[in-house]
């Protein structure tokens, strides 16, 4: 369950500022396929960044820096 709700924050996060980052090109007058592109690039980039950072940090997780010392 825990792993969802993490899950879950990361789509939300990266989707906020995906849409935060497409009003704001659209505002200012940007192409609408170049948006959608740095749209679509912002939300990847961010997920899996975002995914990225919770494995890491996970204790569950065998590569985690905090069992290797």
């Amino acid at each position: 369950m825990k792993q969802i709700i993490l899950y879950l924050k990361a789509t939300v996060l990266s989707g906020a500022a995906a849409l935060l980052l497409m009003v704001s090109l659209l505002y200012a007058g940007v192409e609408v396929l170049d948006v959608f592109f740095w749209m679509l690039l912002t939300y990847f980039g961010l997920y899996f960044g975002v995914l990225a950072v919770i494995e890491e940090k996970s204790p569950e997780s065998g590569n985690s820096q905090s069992n290797n010392k």
